[in-house]
């Protein structure tokens, strides 16, 4: 009940939203840094890569003195893109019947999470020290998770090591780069003009309804095609065609 009455302030992001990911009893054996690339989804690159872009800025704002620019810079990624779009998009995931599928997202979860809370610690030191053993990542998280050097565990969020930009080298084997992160960004704002659309018609969110889609070129529709599945989650649709060649109706908005 304390964390929860935990209320933003100027220059300290607020972490309610991060309690929606997974608990405790599904960290072990979930928490190493290295993924399968053929298993990571487009969302799971795209969160993997806005991390390294949330420790570089929070990092060079501290070196700086600039404090509310770490809080900003660590507010966007977790509040908006962690816990906006990827915990959002991760729930089919974990509720589904593939196995693989789920234990690969559980690792990025807790890696990005793990991550997220130690940038935090400056500015917020006892609710990420809460977090830290909350999570059992005092008890599970050593150097394969990227917190510290050697065999010894991070017992406390303060001896855990500061985050680390990965190298490009880890992140092409990961199969992130430029045109995932870009495709991502252009979904987002797909999903966000669908929910203005659905809001601007008066239907309720709850409410499943069909899309058209008509992407401005092959290879958008193609990537799209292939994340046909998160679309129709993150839109609640009841049936999305997505076609470069499509006409409306003359009455269809």
């Amino acid at each position: 009940k304390r964390l929860r009455r935990a209320r933003e302030v100027r220059g300290q992001p607020p972490l309610p939203k991060g309690y929606g990911v997974p608990g405790r009893s599904e960290v072990r054996g979930s928490g190493g840094a290295e993924f399968d690339a053929a298993l990571l989804s487009s969302d799971d690159k795209h969160i993997l890569a806005s991390l390294q872009d949330a420790i570089r800025d929070c990092t060079e704002s501290l070196e700086k003195y600039r404090f509310n620019d770490a809080a900003h810079a660590l507010y966007e990624f977790i509040w908006h893109k962690y816990c906006d779009w990827y915990v959002e998009y991760s729930k089919d995931v974990l509720y589904g019947d593939d196995a693989a599928r789920r234990e690969q997202v559980l690792k990025v979860m807790h890696y990005v999470f793990s991550n997220a809370i130690r940038l935090l610690h400056p500015m917020m030191p006892f609710v990420t020290e809460e977090l830290w053993h909350a999570m059992g990542y005092n008890e599970v998280m050593n150097d394969e998770c990227g917190v510290r050097n050697g065999k010894s565990k991070a017992g406390s969020i303060m001896t855990a090591d500061w985050p680390v930009v990965l190298g490009e080298e880890t992140l092409l084997r990961w199969g992130i780069d430029k045109n995932v992160v870009d495709y991502v960004n252009e979904k987002h704002e797909l999903v966000r003009a669908g929910r203005i659309l659905r809001a601007d018609y008066g239907i309720m969110p709850t409410k499943k309804i069909d899309y058209f889609i008509k992407p401005d070129s092959p290879d958008f529709s193609k990537m799209l095609t292939e994340d046909k599945d998160s679309l129709v989650t993150l839109l609640r649709a009841s049936n999305l065609s997505i076609d470069t060649d499509f006409k409306p109706q003359s009455a269809m908005p």
